[in-house]
């Protein structure tokens, strides 16, 4: 015969048995909880980047940008861009008001791309894909154009 003080052992063992599994099954509930949070974060910065990404391609891709890009690379010797910046620099009346805008706006959104990435706001594989043989042409003519100008 099993008496009252063994039997309240037994109880007790399986208590604290039912609580160790109990236990074990909320810590891996709880750790997939979390990588599931961290999951859908990581998606949710993922989807914010191609937004972010999405909208400057959006600039990009109008008509009054690709006009200022058609401008300063296809139609603009480098020789008018150093005229431009001595121009710019002397507060010239024979500034070139409309070069001028184009250059600023291609010079303003590749500075804007470049802190976007620097900041991690934005992925630098999609620059690279998209921007980067424009961002490369820019860099060598501006960079060029600031040591002639310079010297």
């Amino acid at each position: 015969m099993v008496d009252v003080q063994t039997i309240s052992i037994v109880v007790a063992a399986a208590g604290v048995f039912i609580a160790a599994i109990n236990s074990i099954y909320s810590s891996r509930r709880a750790e997939e909880q979390r990588q599931l949070t961290l999951e859908t974060q990581q998606h949710a910065l993922e989807t914010r980047q191609a937004q972010l990404f999405m909208q400057v391609y959006g600039q990009w891709t109008t008509p009054d940008f690709a006009k200022a890009y058609g401008s300063t690379r296809y139609k603009t010797p480098p020789e008018e861009f150093e005229k431009l910046v001595s121009d710019f620099r002397a507060h010239s009346p024979d500034l070139d008001l409309e070069l001028y805008a184009h250059w600023q706006t291609l010079q303003t959104y590749f500075e804007g791309l470049g802190l976007l990435v620097k900041k991690g706001l934005l992925d630098i594989t999609f620059v690279e894909d998209l921007f980067s043989n424009r961002i490369l042409w820019w860099w060598e003519q501006h960079h060029s154009m600031r040591a002639r100008v310079a010297s």
